[in-house]
């Protein structure tokens, strides 16, 4: 066999081992990716830039551009109503390691203040909802001393811990002398209320009733509001009145702290 011959046939089979090489390479890569996407997809945590692993070797890290993945949604904070959540995206890298003979190691982040080399944001607020929440019922008491029934109407507001102002309405029965002495009044709603309640057991920190129409005050015993079937009761011993006094005001707030 000649000598060009076989220069020609080891030079093919070369050709053919860097092509596999090559190929093999090619597809480790992918399989980083994959193997990337499913550690974020099972919410492996990061918040900053972290070595999370070497794979083989690379004739130059560079050569495989930095890349963001998909959007990866935080679940909503609220129960029901409507609030804010994060969504999140990872800025994903690799590195040559002097520790690694030509190896390359991946890195990523979700973080916005670390240091990466990818365009574009990591994080993004956007709106979430849960359904309303539903103020089922209102019962209140009038207290059992002299001139605390009225005849004026009240405006009534429910907030939440976080700050959520549900705007109840001005309650009143028709065809019905409510607010008098010792008596108990209940007024059913079925009201849907769009503020974020975080726990299927959470209920309104406190109410706020104003007086709007009229200047006979009011005052009352307790009031209890029903949401989304849980039973809170409210406290204030001062006056509802068109006044402002020592005792008394034109807005009250009731809590469930005092009794």
């Amino acid at each position: 066999m000649s000598n060009w011959f076989c220069s020609l046939v080891f030079f093919c089979f070369a050709i053919a081992a860097l092509d596999a090489l090559k190929s093999q390479s090619e597809n480790n890569w992918d399989l980083v990716r994959d193997n990337v996407h499913r550690r974020i997809k099972d919410k492996d945590p990061v918040s900053h830039s972290e070595t999370v692993g070497s794979y083989g070797s690379a004739p130059n890290c560079s050569g495989i551009g930095p890349y963001i993945t998909g959007w990866y949604k935080d679940p909503c904070p609220c129960h029901c109503g409507s609030g804010k959540t994060t969504s999140r995206r990872y800025c994903v890298w690799y590195e040559e390691d002097d520790k690694i003979d030509g190896g390359c190691v991946e890195k990523r982040t979700n973080d916005e203040k670390a240091k990466h080399p990818c365009t574009g944001a990591l994080t993004a607020q956007r709106d979430c909802f849960h359904g309303p929440c539903l103020i089922n019922t209102v019962i209140q008491q009038t207290a059992d001393i002299q001139d605390a029934n009225t005849n004026s109407d009240f405006y009534y507001t429910a907030i939440t811990k976080g700050g959520d102002v549900c705007d109840v309405g001005v309650l009143d029965l028709p065809n019905y002398d409510d607010r008098e002495r010792r008596n108990i009044d209940v007024y059913p709603l079925s009201m849907p209320c769009d503020v974020c309640m975080k726990s299927p057991t959470e209920v309104f920190d406190k109410i706020n009733v104003t007086i709007v129409d009229g200047s006979d005050g009011w005052m009352a015993t307790w009031i209890v509001v029903e949401v989304n079937n849980i039973k809170q009761t409210y406290y204030n011993n001062r006056w509802v009145d068109s006044y402002d006094g020592k005792n008394y005001g034109p807005q009250e707030t009731f809590d469930h702290y005092y009794k």
